[in-house]
């Protein structure tokens, strides 16, 4: 989440003009979101939540106006536990206490959002998280009973029942510490545990988060690190990176286009053909 966010703090913004425009209706289009885009005080935070659709399904971010006209002054993220939604396809209702059992919140006029859906991607991810959870605590448990060899202390002839709880105590004591005293006729059994088969938890681990980050990136990547930056392995990692930026900043520039190009577009030139708009710049060679 860190990696791909961090390109959406980075990217710089323009407004461009569509080919085959009005030059000069392009171009005063152009001043408008210029200036409009400019006016919002929070656009990199609110961008940033923005992009935490693309791991947990949606989001959504309020338009506070400023009294001019419908141009915005902030654009505030509103957690995605305070949202409900008629069916998949529904709308969107604002749960203001964020209960768990509401199923019908405030219905909030769509123009006063702007809203990025994706695949949410916690059921891919969660199989293999929880998998790799049971991995490491099962990894654990085995090095510690495996680091040691097993010892088992066999009494005396003819122990009673009570002396057998007294033998016990004092072989823990013993097995923890390696030394103490055994009663005459007694005697230490090891069982050596080094010719067992060498442990799979590694590479159910390694597997685990290579299908995780696979999922994250959508097939993209295999591994979030390579070695060798110049090499043919680190070179196809960079692009992977490259190529979901690209996307992650296509997706959010829809949203703005949607939610706040047409709605200040139509408010300022009514009835006129849409000839600029706003769009994320991701660098071509880094």
């Amino acid at each position: 989440i860190a990696r791909r966010l961090s390109f959406i703090d980075s990217i710089d913004w323009e407004i461009r003009a569509n080919e085959g425009a009005d030059p000069v209706l392009a171009a005063e289009q152009t001043d408008l979101l210029q200036y409009a885009y400019n006016r919002i005080s929070n656009f990199k935070e609110a961008t940033k939540f923005l992009g935490s659709a693309l791991f947990r399904g949606f989001a959504h971010l309020e338009k506070i106006e400023t009294g001019y006209g419908n141009l915005v002054a902030r654009l505030d993220p509103v957690p995605q536990w305070h949202w409900v939604r008629d069916g998949q396809h529904g709308r969107w209702r604002f749960n203001p206490e964020a209960k768990s059992q509401e199923s019908h919140g405030e219905i909030v006029p769509r123009p006063d959002l702007c809203i990025l859906e994706a695949p949410a991607l916690n059921r891919a991810i969660g199989r293999h998280f929880f998998a790799k959870q049971l991995a490491f605590a099962d990894w654990h448990q085995a090095l510690e009973l495996g680091a040691n060899q097993s010892i088992f202390f066999v009494g005396p002839p003819g122990t009673s029942e009570e002396k057998e709880l007294e033998y016990l105590a004092a072989a823990e004591k013993m097995a923890s510490n390696l030394r103490g005293y055994l009663p005459h006729g007694a005697d230490v059994k090891t069982v050596d545990t080094a010719s067992r088969s060498r442990l799979p938890y590694f590479e159910r681990i390694r597997y685990c988060d290579e299908q995780i980050v696979m999922a994250a990136t959508g097939g993209l990547l295999t591994m979030l690190t390579q070695p060798g930056s110049g090499t043919l392995a680190g070179g196809a990692h960079a692009e992977g990176l490259l190529a979901l930026a690209r996307s992650d900043a296509a997706r959010l520039s829809e949203v703005y286009q949607h939610d706040l190009d047409a709605h200040w577009l139509n408010e300022f030139f009514p009835r006129q053909p849409h000839a600029a708009y706003f769009s994320f710049e991701i660098p071509q060679k880094e």
